[in-house]
């Protein structure tokens, strides 16, 4: 039985944690080993209903999350 998504193409946001093999960097090189087991549940249904997700978007350094005065993008 197909899901309500199937077949759409998605993009989730590098903080985010989606089970391998792409890394979850929050925009840091340094966490580009960083490949999770497991999806969190917004993953996963998504994936359930027939989402296809295709990688993962770009994000400031560490999610830019370093002060109020970091650049952004």
């Amino acid at each position: 039985m197909r899901g309500l998504l199937h077949g759409i193409p998605i993009l989730i946001k590098d903080n985010i944690e989606a089970a391998g093999p792409v890394p979850i960097t929050a925009g840091s090189t340094v966490l580009l080993v960083n490949v999770s087991g497991r999806a969190v549940p917004l993953v996963a249904r998504l994936k359930e209903a027939g989402a296809i997700m295709l990688g993962k978007t770009n994000l400031s350094q560490w999610a830019n999350l370093r002060s109020r005065h970091s650049t952004s993008g």
